[in-house]
């Protein structure tokens, strides 16, 4: 599939990048205190009057600078229905003030120390111990030799920059993400995290202030594997967590009333809907699946860059991802809608060449994501809700496979719907929704997602664990197994 290439992409590539290793150079329970108590406290907004490091201050200029520019990224997080209200708390308690009928929604932004000390206090009021955050981290580089970089991940509330006559820099922006494999389990091991002036950066931490039992995850996990434990299935399934997972929050199965806790059994009740009554079915199921997720890593935390990855890959406008309204015609190619499908069917594959293994790997984490198979189901089904004409003309647009003869029809007058068009679809909208059942029965009991993210997070996963049982029963479990569990190069 050829999609355009974003910026988003592109950063999401970097990353792995860094991940594989492609670059050159026991769950703890933290009480009952509500997050919203603690976001809605006021933040640390003013300036130290202790001398700052000159790489700090030059840090902090320009990640002041570049916090001004992520309005659009806050105006995409505000389209967000059930996320977006707590991830704009979230960020006013590290510092951001906002102006929602301003031309620029962000009036004030902090500097990367009053970012740290911000989150640094979200922490210490959810009574997080600090044996278990990520701290923030500025990431330093010197070259030492041709083609060779050294790094050094610095909190700068606990421990003293490096001299000036050493030559570390601050990492600029154009190699930011070029950091390697090592440094960044370094960073785990140690409870740092890297901040940098990217927006990207900024919600990682985020979702870590949302969810601190994942960054406890991934600190465990970095600590808990040996060296020599580490495969390139177990690289991959750290990118996957950490830049594109989201999860299903406990309790709002109930909502549903299902009677079977199987995908192929949930999939036989939907067979006798069909039309308006299957249209309304999987709507109710859509929003209820909607509300239900919690984005813990970096890329789904941040909408929008998960809109303009979604954007190139359905051909969809991105300011369309998330709409104010559950009811607003769908925009993505329906062609590609229906290859998603197929694939969690494992009607169809993903090819890997060998050719380009960070764009191939992109590819299967943002595929098989909750939030991805959210975004399918519900688009498919504002298409349906069309009328023959529209939808027709919507299945005609270019940019996926061809459809069967008796699905649509090309016709000198235009594209016509052929007499199987609405029953293909809905086959495929049923197979979608009982996905969906299952992903929230699969997390109904309390510690149901610290146990899935743990389990990928292992050394060496069983295929048969009960991340993988969840997996199998979703996606493409073939896929899966081969590239992140089995650990195929």
């Amino acid at each position: 599939m050829k999609a355009k290439i974003t910026k988003a992409w592109n950063l999401l590539f970097l990353h792995l990048l860094a991940i594989l290793g492609l670059t050159a150079p026991p769950s703890f329970s933290y009480g009952q205190i509500s997050c919203d108590q603690v976001f809605l406290e006021t933040s640390v907004s003013e300036r130290d009057t202790e001398v700052t490091p000159p790489l700090l201050s030059q840090l902090d200029r320009i990640f002041t600078s570049t916090s001004y520019g992520i309005s659009s990224e806050v105006a995409t997080t505000l389209r967000s229905r059930s996320q977006g209200p707590q991830k704009i708390r979230v960020l006013t308690k590290l510092g951001f003030t906002f102006q929602l009928s301003a031309q620029r929604l962000v009036t004030k932004a902090p500097t990367w120390s009053e970012f740290a000390k911000n989150y640094k206090s979200v922490m210490d009021e959810l009574k997080v111990p600090e044996s278990k955050r990520l701290a923030p981290a500025v990431v330093l580089y010197r070259d030492v030799a041709e083609g060779q970089r050294e790094y050094k991940l610095i909190n700068p509330l606990k421990e003293s920059f490096p001299a000036e006559a050493e030559g570390f820099k601050n990492l600029p922006i154009r190699i930011e993400f070029n950091i390697p494999f090592k440094i960044i389990m370094q960073g785990l091991r140690e409870g740092k995290f890297p901040l940098m002036t990217a927006s990207h950066d900024m919600f990682h931490f985020i979702a870590f202030a949302m969810h601190p039992w994942f960054a406890e995850a991934l600190v465990s996990a970095a600590r808990g594997i040996r060296d020599e434990q580490i495969t390139p299935a177990f690289k991959r399934r750290l990118f996957w967590m950490m830049e594109f997972t989201s999860v299903i929050k406990s309790g709002d199965v109930g909502r549903l009333d299902l009677k079977h806790d199987d995908v192929k059994a949930l999939r036989k009740d939907l067979d006798i809907l069909f039309g308006k009554t299957l249209l309304e079915r999987a709507r109710q199921v859509g929003v209820i699946f909607e509300s239900a997720l919690n984005d813990v890593s970096g890329a789904t935390t941040l909408d929008r860059e998960f809109a303009s990855m979604i954007s190139a890959r359905f051909a969809a406008k991105e300011n369309q991802i998330f709409k104010p309204s559950s009811v607003e015609p769908s925009q993505a190619r329906v062609s590609r809608l229906i290859e998603m499908a197929k694939l969690y069917n494992s009607e169809i594959s993903i090819k890997v060449s060998g050719s380009n293994l960070q764009r191939e790997t992109s590819n299967e984490i943002i595929s098989f994501n909750l939030k991805t198979l959210w975004y399918v189901q519900s688009e498919l089904r504002r298409a349906l809700e069309k009328s023959d004409q529209e939808l027709a003309q919507q299945m005609a647009l270019k940019g996926g496979p061809s459809f069967p003869e008796d699905v649509l029809i090309q016709t000198p007058e235009g594209p016509v719907l052929g007499p199987q068009a609405r029953t293909y679809l809905e086959s495929y909208l049923k197979d979608l929704t009982a996905r969906m059942q299952f992903a929230m029965l699969a997390f109904k009991d309390p510690g149901s997602s610290e146990k899935f993210v743990q389990e990928m997070l292992s050394p060496d996963p069983s295929p048969t664990g009960f991340a993988a049982n969840i997996l199998r029963e979703i996606f493409n479990f073939s896929i899966i197994q081969d590239r992140f569990f089995k650990g195929t190069d």
